[in-house]
Order: structure tokens, then C-alpha cells, then sequence
């Protein structure tokens, strides 16, 4: 937010080919007073730029009015994958951060502070183009399992079927059962 925030907004605010929903965490700002300042600047400013602040309680209702999401590297990331809409991951520029690297990283495109001056431009190209869509396709595969309707639950009773032969042996082991 603070290295990228203000520049990105004014960017998208300024192509008349984007349209910008600023939907920040519920949390920002709560323990840091600097993040407070820039997400009401931010508010402010997309809202004098005609973009759309959204605070309702559920992000998937905002993600089936975009697409693209530019985010940092947060859960909301990985909730958007299976919209299987372009995404871009802002990069993180402090150097006391430790960013892990993970297939999302390797293969979303990360928007860097020296790429602020192109940002709409990559916007634009990334949600017209789709790049990468077959690579961030596969992801939502490698992070939530096979997406036909079903199988997570499959999937779940089999985990839990196999902790409970996992008990239940243990349980015999100790002959308390």
C-alpha cells in the first residue's frame, strides 16, 4: 500500500479503459497508523476519480464484477484463482521482507515500484491478453485439489475417515477401545 498504493490508483483512475474497485482488507490500518493515513487517502482519492470503494462483507461478490485483481501477496490472492481471471501480485519492495517463494510467484506477474509508470499499460494488456492464464489456471489445481463440483468434499470425509482409522488404531494399540 505504501510503496504502491497512491501511483497505482491514480494510474488506473487516469486510462479510461480501467475501471478501479478499491476493496481493502478490513484490517488495514489497525495496528499502523501510516497504512491507516494512506488507505483514507486512497478512499478519497478513488472516489474523487470516480472508482468504487468496497467494504461489504464479501470479497467473491466483488470479484464477480472484475477482471483482474491486483493484489499483494495475501490470501485474497489465492481466493481469486478459481474466478481463473487475470491476476497481478504487487512486489514487495522493503528489504527487511521476506517474500517465500511459491508457484503463485513464479508464475503471476509481480508488479514492481519501477513498473508504476506502465501500470495501466500491464493492466490492460494482462486483462485483454491473459498471458499466463493456462499456467494460473494449473494453480488452482496444485493449491485447492481437482475443482469439479463434489470433490473437495470427497476429498474431506476421505481425511477425516483416515484420522479416524488412524485413532481407532491407536486406540486398539493401547487396548482401549
Amino acid at each position: 500500500m505504501l510503496t504502491h498504493g497512491r501511483r497505482l490508483v491514480e494510474a488506473v483512475l487516469a486510462d479510461p479503459r480501467l475501471r478501479l474497485v478499491y476493496r481493502p482488507h478490513p484490517r488495514t490500518g489497525a495496528s499502523r497508523a501510516d497504512f491507516e493515513t494512506a488507505d483514507h487517502q486512497i478512499r478519497a482519492l478513488v472516489r474523487r476519480g470516480g472508482g468504487i470503494v468496497d467494504t461489504g462483507p464479501d470479497p467473491v461478490e466483488t470479484f464477480a464484477s472484475a477482471d483482474i485483481l491486483v493484489a499483494d501477496v495475501s490470501a485474497i490472492a489465492h481466493d481469486w484463482l478459481p474466478t481463473r481471471r487475470p491476476l497481478v501480485v504487487t512486489d514487495v519492495e522493503s528489504p527487511a521482507s521476506v517474500v517465500a517463494r511459491t508457484r503463485l510467484a513464479d508464475v503471476v506477474p509481480r508488479l514492481t515500484v519501477a513498473q508504476l509508470p506502465e501500470v495501466a499499460e500491464l493492466i490492460h494488456h494482462h486483462a485483454t491478453q491473459d498471458p499466463v492464464r493456462d499456467e494460473r489456471v494449473a494453480l488452482e489445481e496444485y493449491y485447492f485439489g481437482d475443482p469439479a463440483l463434489g470433490t473437495g468434499t470427497e476429498r474431506f470425509v476421505a481425511a477425516c475417515l483416515e484420522v479416524i482409522a488412524e485413532r481407532d488404531a491407536e486406540l486398539d494399540a493401547k487396548g482401549r477401545r
